[in-house]
């Protein structure tokens, strides 16, 4: 992955886990307080959603992120539905579509590298007001402490770097257990995969670059909210972790219910740069292109199989709701 994806598919991360935090879920000096008592060992995760209608099922597996670290996943009941499968669809994502040969594109590396860093060398602190900046080195001496190189990232990236960092200590991690389960079994089995993911075609990569390492995007305030809803966020991941482990459906329902997405991924959607490449809503174009595939593997195929963030199962008007305007019967796991 490459050139702006990188930025957009960090922004969508992180806009995963923005509601307000409570007072009681902070401490004076920025250590979490958190009262979830992670999960660990073989856990079953929640069964199969099942997608139906006369002479064609599409099973989706919901994968979250992050997980607790020590956390495996227990796949027997899930791969014997896998091995009656015709079609693995890969999960949502992007992909960056150009015609860079070997050499130019070892060329444009170093022009990739400087995506995450601001514009004209300034430091982080130069785009936040003075309660932000306060705020950045109180959380940073708390996560990221040592980590001088995250004072000239990007605010997005800053923004990453500390979730995943607070991820990290609050005993989770990032890593999907179920993703190279699902790919192993795709290549042991000789099943058929389609990549899922959305593909960004960049004309001329070497002036995109130019221009996103030029432009400020506006995104201090994805940076604000992070740290103001950090917290609780973390919180939030937990309860969620543990109730993907344990299978819990219900308790998903709950946590997902009215959960904002937009934290993080509206600030490079509005540069003139985005609007060039033809990205207006990202999160939509990547699920559009998820569903578009499915279907079309859904027509020549009895049993279709894929896999997706649990989120995007939970939103009413998500990917659900457009299967069943395309006739299909929902049948979520017990």
């Amino acid at each position: 992955m490459g050139l702006v994806a990188r930025l957009l598919c960090a922004c969508i991360f992180l806009a995963a886990y923005s509601r307000p935090a409570s007072p009681q879920e902070r401490l004076a000096d920025g250590v979490v307080s958190l009262e979830t008592v992670l999960v660990t060992g073989s856990r079953p995760a929640p069964a199969l959603w099942r997608i139906e209608k006369p002479g064609s099922t599409i099973l989706l597996m919901g994968t979250i992120s992050p997980v607790p670290k020590g956390l495996t996943w227990s796949s027997e009941n899930v791969i014997k539905e896998i091995e009656r499968t015709n079609v693995i669809v890969g999960p949502p994502g992007v992909v960056v579509g150009t015609d860079i040969g070997v050499i130019r594109g070892a060329l444009l590396l170093p022009a990739m590298r400087r995506m995450k860093q601001n514009p004209g060398g300034r430091k982080l602190t130069s785009f936040l007001d003075q309660t932000t900046t306060a705020e950045w080195v109180r959380v940073k001496d708390v996560y990221l402490r040592g980590r001088k190189d995250v004072d000239q990232l990007r605010p997005v990236y800053a923004a990453q770097e500390l979730f995943e960092a607070a991820v990290s200590r609050r005993g989770m991690t990032m890593e999907n257990p179920v993703a190279p389960i699902l790919e192993a079994l795709s290549g042991n089995m000789d099943i058929p995969y389609v990549n899922g993911s959305f593909v960004l075609n960049v004309k001329d990569p070497n002036a995109t670059l130019k221009k996103v390492n030029a432009t400020d995007y506006g995104d201090a305030q994805c940076l604000q909210k992070t740290m103001s809803t950090l917290a609780a966020d973390l919180e939030s991941a937990a309860q969620k972790a543990n109730a993907w482990a344990l299978g819990d459906i219900e308790a998903l329902r709950q946590l997902y219910h009215n959960e904002s997405r937009k934290a993080c991924i509206q600030a490079f959607g509005q540069t003139t740069v985005a609007r060039e490449q033809g990205i207006t809503d990202l999160a939509a174009q990547v699920e559009g292109a998820w569903i578009s595939k499915v279907l079309r593997a859904s027509e020549k195929n009895s049993v279709v199989f894929s896999s997706l963030p649990v989120d995007m199962l939970m939103r009413s008007d998500g990917v659900l709701r457009r299967l069943e305007s395309e006739g299909y019967r929902v049948t979520w796991p017990e």
